[in-house]
């Protein structure tokens, strides 16, 4: 892809006012990790990973030594190959790594699917929902009607272990397939907030 103007002035201001990487662009200006990249992308991205493998990895790096940057690189590696991405920080008050319950939250608000340099730059909305909405016009037109969609839903959900987590998604899906915005505890639930469901249950049997 060709580096415009556009991208140029961006990256330049980046830098220039913050000194941190710029969200777009990182691949016009990055040395030295294009053997890690390509570890990575025929390791995991393009063969374990998207066969259902799961992989933790670690970069550790000093201040300033271009962490943020590879992470970057990273994100845009996997968004070649359709990934959705979250990008958080870890951290001992708001985030910390051994409350799985607030990382789970942060992972959720930050759900991110393919971007185009143009709507990064632009701004974009990032969580479940947003990505929900996305994924729904997209098969929509795709698929010819939302009776083709849930299906589709239905089966991507197959392999989901949560029960609660995969009725959620498909009663969200339901929604705007009616037209409805997803229901206020479905959006709840999803971003990884405690919810109270009411049930009311007929004692007189019936007829």
């Amino acid at each position: 892809m060709q580096l415009n103007k556009q991208i140029a002035r961006h990256i330049v201001e980046r830098l220039a006012s913050h000194g941190t990487a710029p969200e777009v662009g990182v691949e016009y200006f990055s040395v030295g990790i294009d053997k890690y990249l390509r570890v990575l992308d025929s390791e995991y991205l393009s063969s374990y990973v998207k066969e259902g493998g799961n992989v933790f990895k670690v970069v550790k790096g000093v201040y300033g030594g271009g962490k943020t940057h590879f992470l970057y690189s990273v994100r845009n590696l996997a968004w070649k190959h359709n990934f959705v991405v979250a990008y958080l920080s870890l951290s001992p008050k708001i985030c910390p790594f051994h409350r799985l319950d607030l990382v789970y939250k942060e992972i959720a608000k930050d759900i991110t699917p393919p971007l185009s340099e143009e709507e990064l730059i632009s701004g974009y909305e990032s969580g479940v929902p947003a990505y929900l909405r996305r994924w729904f016009a997209m098969h929509y037109q795709e698929d010819g009607g939302s009776s083709a969609v849930l299906l589709d839903i239905e089966h991507h959900l197959h392999g989901i272990e949560s029960i609660s987590f995969r009725n959620a998604i498909l009663n969200g899906m339901r929604a705007l397939a009616r037209g409805l915005r997803a229901r206020r505890t479905l959006i709840l639930f999803v971003n990884g907030f405690s919810v109270k469901i009411t049930i009311v249950q007929n004692t007189q049997g019936t007829a």
